[in-house]
């Protein structure tokens, strides 16, 4: 067990070399000073501490060291006063080099008077258990102080790995949802390629079935032209299967101009439910903290997006289809009715 003269060295001397330290610093390493400082003032109070909680009451109960007491009560109290003030001093001029050597001048002074009255007292007033006692109190406090420190230092250092980690985790989360967002734009590109693709289908379905009802408005011209004394019944009848198949080729049109707007409509639907997802998606994001629920989040926005993709591409491959169903019975039907014109017509043009 530590006796009470090394207890009551073991402070002042881990003071005097904190002085020491910042009395080496210059004026324009203020950030250093800080830090320093900081540990000394930490030091002062434990000492003061100490002497409060086990020494100094035990040396309050006897008559001949009750004074002693009070005095270092005293000393320990200005010192602190001292050192809040020199605190409150900027740590880059002279006005703190001159208040530290102050204090520190002070200080030693206080050690001194320990170690020529106080200490004597204690030995002679304490017994060999209470001096015993006493020094174990003063022992264990410094040390559980240390650990204090040590503990706050290791948890300062968790605090900033945990802000690092959670800086990182938004940095990732948003570059997840910047890849869903690159994503879903590739998926609307591609969907939007296809629809154009399946809308010129349909139209070049409609161009070929008027190019083909021109071709055969020529080709009835072309028969006029043989037969003249026809030529009056073959023009009127030009003229009028030249009418339905215009009529039937306007009708087709219409049906497409209708069936654009109808895909038109879904894919608006789809931009705005993608949007609307990556909303979630990005808000879902920013509360995830673990990397499986970032995971998680992707997975459940790409399978919700692929499927509103799946389902915006049956609708516009389903309007596709009625553009198509709807506009081809109508040429088909004209196609039919000509070429029943030109079978009747056949035998009296011979």
């Amino acid at each position: 067990m530590m006796n009470i003269h090394h207890a009551m060295k073991i402070g002042p001397a881990k003071i005097n070399d904190l002085f020491g330290r910042l009395a080496d610093t210059s004026d324009g390493a203020s950030k250093k000073r800080e830090t320093i400082f900081a540990e000394l003032a930490s030091e002062l109070h434990l000492v003061a501490e100490l002497e409060e909680k086990h020494l100094l009451p035990m040396l309050a109960k006897h008559e001949e060291t009750k004074a002693l007491a009070a005095a270092a009560r005293e000393d320990n109290k200005a010192i602190l006063r001292q050192l809040k003030e020199l605190g409150q001093v900027p740590k880059d001029g002279d006005a703190f080099t001159q208040g530290l050597a102050s204090l520190r001048k002070a200080f030693q002074q206080s050690v001194r008077d320990d170690r020529k009255e106080l200490l004597p007292a204690v030995q002679k007033v304490l017994s060999r258990e209470e001096a015993t006692s006493v020094a174990g109190k003063m022992q264990s406090g410094a040390a559980q102080a240390e650990q204090d420190r040590r503990d706050e230092a290791n948890q300062a250092k968790a605090d900033a790995k945990a802000a690092r980690e959670e800086v990182q985790r938004e940095a990732e989360a948003a570059q997840a949802v910047e890849r869903t967002r690159e994503a879903a734009e590739q998926a609307s590109r591609e969907a939007a390629r296809q629809a154009a693709t399946t809308i010129r289908q349909a139209s070049d379905a409609v161009g070929d079935a008027a190019r083909e009802g021109a071709g055969r408005m020529a080709e009835g011209v072309r028969r006029a032209t043989a037969s003249l004394g026809d030529a009056a019944g073959i023009y009127r009848e030009a003229a009028s299967s030249t009418a339905g198949d215009l009529q039937a080729v306007a009708s087709a049109s219409n049906v497409a101009v209708r069936g654009l707007a109808e895909v038109r409509r879904h894919w608006n639907e789809h931009l705005s439910t993608t949007l609307q997802e990556g909303v979630a998606l990005s808000q879902r994001l920013m509360r995830c903290k673990t990397g499986r629920e970032v995971a998680e989040a992707q997975r459940d926005y790409a399978r919700s997006a692929t499927r509103a993709w799946l389902a915006s591409q049956v609708k516009i491959l389903e309007a596709a289809q009625r553009i198509t169903a709807d506009a081809l019975p109508t040429l088909q039907a004209r196609l039919g009715e000509g070429q029943g014109q030109r079978d009747g017509a056949t035998p009296a043009a011979r």
